[in-house]
């Protein structure tokens, strides 16, 4: 646990090692890192307001080479302090101060998911990938995008989309219900395990993170809310996937000819260019060839016909 706080600090012993767990506490960000990555441990509880750094630096760093599940317990209860906690990769928040029957709660509740299997490349912290599980088939939900039913890790056309723990297990669970409408409180519910607790924004906000990414990898939403209260994940049947494909084809056939014809203009233009330099040229060579005098013209040069 991470808390410069000796008195949070033995709180969280106390109710962290009521689970069986062996606690090791860091007081500043610099030791939280070095003792992550000495000790590898499940979990990690990190408070926002450490001496060397901001909690939510310290957050990102972690979740490039760990995944522990992290629960954030801190003194700022502001809801946009809880939304950014949330994007940078926490799985939990608690608010001080909080109950220490809450924090056990949600504890065992993340002890309880199956790990994302998530770790870093070997000597490189900043590369985080999502290990597939061995002689594991693939789900197929349609346009290249496949995911492991067991850890989330996630492929999109033999490219590895890039997840946090709790994206992975989300991801898992709609998978399960792929093409169905899952209400939040029951998302909710199956992910963390236990009760539904009433501050479901904290889905809200990991769905969002979910859906981004997946829109980012393939290029279109494969997460919709349903009625405001559901999330459904679909799938793009194999008719679509080629009629999709075919279009493209289509496009780039149009694009294909819409070049050719282009090509086609500016040579006729050229053409027609070179044509009107050659008759202005002849024009230009009889005026001077045939200049002279008349008194009609008073003097002046005139081009005689041709």
């Amino acid at each position: 646990m991470v808390d410069d706080d000796p008195d949070i600090a033995d709180l969280v012993v106390m109710v962290l090692e009521g689970l069986e767990m062996d606690v090791s506490v860091a007081r500043t960000g610099a030791e939280a890192l070095d003792m992550v990555r000495e000790r590898q441990p499940d979990l990690v509880t990190l408070d926002l307001t450490l001496p060397d750094a901001d909690g939510t630096e310290i957050c990102e760093q972690l979740r490039r080479f760990t995944d522990a599940y992290i629960v954030m317990i801190t003194g700022r209860d502001a809801e946009t302090d809880r939304l950014i906690g949330l994007e940078v990769g926490a799985d939990e928040y608690l608010a001080k101060p909080f109950s220490p029957r809450e924090l056990r709660a949600r504890a065992a509740a993340l002890l309880r998911r199956p790990r994302s299997g998530m770790r870093a490349q070997d000597g490189d912290e900043e590369a985080v990938v999502i290990v597939r599980s061995a002689d594991v088939a693939l789900t197929d939900l349609g346009d290249g995008l496949m995911v492991d039913p067991l850890t989330g890790a996630t492929r999109y056309r033999d490219q590895n989309v890039p997840l946090t723990p709790t994206e992975a297990k989300l991801l898992v669970t709609l998978t399960r219900h792929a093409g169905e409408a899952m209400e939040r409180a029951d998302l909710a519910t199956e992910v963390r395990g236990g009760d539904f607790i009433a501050s479901d924004f904290l889905i809200d906000v990991q769905v969002a993170g979910l859906r981004r990414k997946l829109r980012s990898a393939t290029g279109r939403d494969r997460l919709t809310v349903v009625r405001g209260t559901a999330y459904q994940l679909m799938t793009v049947p194999e008719g679509q996937q080629e009629g999709r494909e075919a279009r493209r084809g289509a496009r780039a056939s149009s694009l294909a000819c819409l070049r050719s014809s282009d090509s086609s203009r500016a040579a006729t233009m050229s053409a027609r260019v070179t044509c009107t330099r050659s008759r202005l040229s002849r024009v230009a060579t009889l005026t001077i060839r045939g200049q002279g005098s008349c008194q009609s013209c008073q003097g002046s040069p005139h081009t005689r016909a041709a």
